[in-house]
């Protein structure tokens, strides 16, 4: 991957396998599934990628996923993996995440979009 993502081969934790999604923005600021084509499988480097980072799935080799997210979270938090990569316009960004008990997700799939 880091052929393909020279950039983020720079500024990720060494040692730390997290879990995300790529995405290529688009000027809104909304993801874009096409200019991420262009620069994944075309190899368009002028296209700034984020990774969306949520999670992390190890650390030093140690498996965190047995760990209840509150924990994984904390970890990520302190990992600072928010921020512009030096020397780009790309970002590596943490994204917030909302744990919900059962009764508000169901209250919530319950509402009518009008």
């Amino acid at each position: 991957m880091t052929a393909l993502l020279p950039e983020l081969g720079d500024v990720l934790p060494a040692d730390v396998q997290l879990d995300g999604e790529l995405v290529a923005l688009d000027s809104n600021g909304h993801p874009d599934f096409h200019r991420l084509g262009r620069r994944m499988l075309h190899g368009d480097t002028s296209i700034p990628v984020t990774l969306m980072v949520f999670d992390v799935l190890a650390v030093e080799g140690m498996a965190t996923t047995a760990l209840p997210y509150s924990e994984r979270r904390a970890l990520l938090e302190l990992l600072e993996v928010d921020g512009p990569m030096p020397g780009s316009s790309q970002f590596l960004r943490t994204v917030r995440t909302v744990i919900a008990n059962n009764s508000s997700l169901r209250a919530a799939s319950s509402l009518k979009t009008r």
